[in-house]
């Protein structure tokens, strides 16, 4: 691929030139904004660049460490006509140097048109599917460069082309979601379902006490009151397709049902998340039962995070635990890490430098590049 071939060959090239745009993006404050009437568009940018370490185990030979990395490169443009109409369409041109597909780093971010003039919400297109807390917060939001494990897109598709219902009540302290989607993600957007044609259904909650709690993972706004989130959250899916890259988990040929929980806690700059996931497969491929006595297997994990903002100097200080087991019916086959964060807000979560540091405490039996901790430490900028 034309692009793949550009990225790799100039990629020094491509981390100056976009760091040049960062530095001069300092002067500005704001998207971009034309209103016309009753349209309003509005375009903005994010840039994440930083420096990756791995400290491998002495017989890895996969060797991926001591690289600058273009994480993003995201141009994006949101809409409103008149009051119940908005659009939004978002892309990272740092995807195109991607091989494979990535569900933290999709090309296609976000191209979706919503109506609001119901009572219900519609929102109709490509987007983010409303399952797990930690997979709807935005990148700006977080403390870490990445998620953890289990909600990365490795085990179910964080983007997919669909229709999403959606209501908010009780001054929006209790939100519903509900959707059809193709259940193929980015490679949905081929246009073509599997051949049994059959949909994936998504469905979540939360509610919140006593304020509406927004998707954020660092408490910036210093909460002069305890606020709680607790949320709920299945899927379900029958494909005639095995997918994934990491994991055989995006799509089973068979029944998958993913279900999960969430609760979320911030008080004075202290932001605490804490999240579980749980896969049942009915496959119809016997080979992924690995002659045991059953029709099923198990996946899933947990993630425990917490953050706190010292306003005084500006900075964010996070920890998080995080745990998958890709396959209950494989021994010893769960990937345990612990990372911590720093961040230094130059601009609040807009403009930052942050450095991550993860520690490996277990490796799955997977076969994938092992690396035992790694060091990141990068540049943070949006302007939207």
């Amino acid at each position: 691929m034309f692009y793949t071939r550009f990225f790799h060959r100039n990629s020094l090239a491509c981390f100056l030139v976009l760091g040049f745009v960062i530095g001069f993006s300092q002067t500005l404050k704001a998207q971009f904004t034309i209103t016309k009437e009753d349209h309003v568009i509005e375009i903005g940018a994010a840039f994440t660049n930083y420096y990756n370490y791995r400290f491998y185990a002495d017989d890895e030979t996969n060797f991926r460490k001591n690289r600058f990395r273009l994480k993003d490169a995201q141009l994006k443009i949101d809409g409103r006509h008149y009051h119940d109409f908005s659009y939004e369409l978002q892309a990272d041109f740092s995807g195109l140097a991607l091989s494979e597909y990535d569900g933290e780093n999709p090309f296609l971010m976000d191209a979706w048109v919503s109506y609001t003039g119901l009572p219900v919400d519609i929102k109709v297109g490509y987007q983010k599917v409303p399952f797990s807390r930690n997979s709807m917060v935005p990148f700006r939001r977080m403390p870490f460069f990445q998620r953890a494990e289990m909600n990365r897109g490795d085990v179910y598709y964080r983007r997919d082309l669909g229709v999403t219902l959606s209501r908010s009540m009780w001054r929006q302290r209790l939100r519903v979601y509900a959707g059809a989607y193709t259940g193929l993600g980015e490679t949905g957007l081929a246009g073509d379902n599997d051949p049994s044609g059959k949909l994936e259904y998504v469905f979540r909650t939360d509610l919140s006490y006593p304020t509406r709690f927004r998707y954020r993972e660092m408490d910036l706004n210093v909460s002069p009151l305890p606020m709680f989130s607790v949320g709920l959250n299945g899927r379900y899916t029958d494909k005639n397709v095995t997918a994934g890259s990491r994991y055989q988990l995006l799509n089973v040929d068979g029944e998958k049902y993913t279900y999960g929980a969430d609760a979320s806690f911030q008080y004075m700059g202290l932001n605490v998340q804490l999240e579980w996931l749980q896969i049942m497969a009915y496959p119809n491929q016997p080979t992924l039962l690995y002659n045991a006595e059953t029709d099923f297997f198990r996946a899933g994990g947990y993630m425990a995070q917490a953050s706190y903002f010292i306003k005084p100097i500006k900075s964010v200080f996070a920890v998080r635990y995080d745990e998958l087991n890709p396959h209950d019916l494989i021994v010893g086959n769960t990937r345990k890490t612990i990372s911590f964060a720093y961040n230094f807000l130059i601009n609040g979560d807009d403009n930052l430098i942050r450095l991550q540091y993860w520690h490996r405490l277990e490796e799955e039996q997977t076969g994938l590049p092992w690396s035992e901790d790694q060091i990141r430490i990068g540049w943070v900028f949006n302007l939207y």
